[in-house]
């Protein structure tokens, strides 16, 4: 039998979510109850640290017709990637800017971009902070937004205006 998300996502909250999950939930709840800011930090600590760990894909490399260029971004950074060497039908076309979603990292975004260049749309990969190569321990959903706007600006400053962004998962 098999069981809808719903009935999942419950059971792995419930108390019968194992021995880490009943720990997590008591010590959150006493913390709250003792030292309310503690928790509000271990809570935004918790909640706000992308899985799986970002040491995870720091070992991959990138082929060579990758440009890697790293910006400081509030107390993190991001990575951004770019081909240095376009196809004869990329050159000049449209600028997409590629986003992976919460936990992910550029690598992920690789694939798309291929087929993108094969279109004739030029494109640049962004990593986001706290994820992949970048520094940064915690994230969230607003400082994602932060980065893609502050990401567009400066490479529309610098002569390459993003025509259009794709993103997944919180990227979106």
């Amino acid at each position: 039998m098999t069981r809808s998300t719903l009935e999942a996502t419950s059971a792995f909250y419930s108390s019968q979510g194992g021995a880490l999950m009943q720990f997590s939930r008591w010590g959150l709840r006493a913390a709250q109850q003792w030292w309310p800011a503690l928790a509000v930090r271990a809570a935004a600590r918790l909640f706000g640290t992308p899985l799986p760990p970002r040491w995870l894909t720091r070992r991959r490399t990138w082929a060579a017709p990758w440009q890697i260029t790293r910006w400081a971004f509030e107390d993190a950074s991001l990575t951004l990637y770019r081909h240095s060497e376009p196809s004869a039908s990329a050159t000049g076309g449209p600028i997409a800017l590629l986003v992976h979603g919460w936990g992910g990292h550029a690598g992920q975004m690789v694939p798309l971009a291929a087929a993108l260049q094969q279109q004739g749309v030029r494109t640049v990969i962004l990593e986001m902070p706290a994820h992949g190569r970048n520094d940064g321990a915690v994230s969230n959903l607003p400082q994602f937004a932060r980065a893609m706007d502050y990401a567009c600006a400066r490479l529309a400053q610098e002569g390459t205006p993003v025509e259009t962004v794709i993103a997944h998962s919180l990227g979106a």
